[in-house]
C-alpha cells in the first residue's frame, strides 16, 4: 500500500495527514505495536522449547525402547535354542 503513495503527495498531505495515515496502519494492522510483537515473539519461543523438549524426550524414550527391544530378541534367542536342545535331547536327536 505505501509503495503506491507518491513522495510529493507525503510532503503534501502535511503532519495531520501523516498522522492520520500511521493511526490507520495501526488500526487495520498494517503496523503492530513492539510490545505486541515481542509478546509474539515470546509466545513463539515458549513454544519452540515445549517443542525442543518434547523432542528431547522422545528421542530419550526411543533409545531405551530399542535397547530394550535388543534386550529381549537376544534373550528371545537364547531361549529359543535352549528349549529346542531340550527338545532334541528328549526326542534323542543330535547334531551330526
Amino acid at each position: 500500500m505505501l509503495e503506491q503513495l507518491p513522495l510529493a503527495a507525503i510532503g503534501a498531505i502535511g503532519t495531520p495527514g501523516l498522522l492520520a495515515l500511521a493511526v490507520y496502519l495501526v488500526l487495520t494492522g498494517r503496523i503492530v505495536p513492539r510490545s505486541t510483537l515481542e509478546d509474539v515473539k515470546a509466545g513463539l519461543v515458549e513454544q519452540l522449547t515445549f517443542w525442543r523438549t518434547t523432542a528431547q524426550k522422545k528421542d530419550h524414550t526411543i533409545e531405551l525402547l530399542s535397547e530394550a527391544n535388543r534386550i529381549l530378541a537376544d534373550e528371545t534367542g537364547a531361549s529359543v535354542t535352549k528349549v529346542m536342545g531340550a527338545i532334541q535331547d528328549k526326542a534323542g536327536v543330535h547334531d551330526g
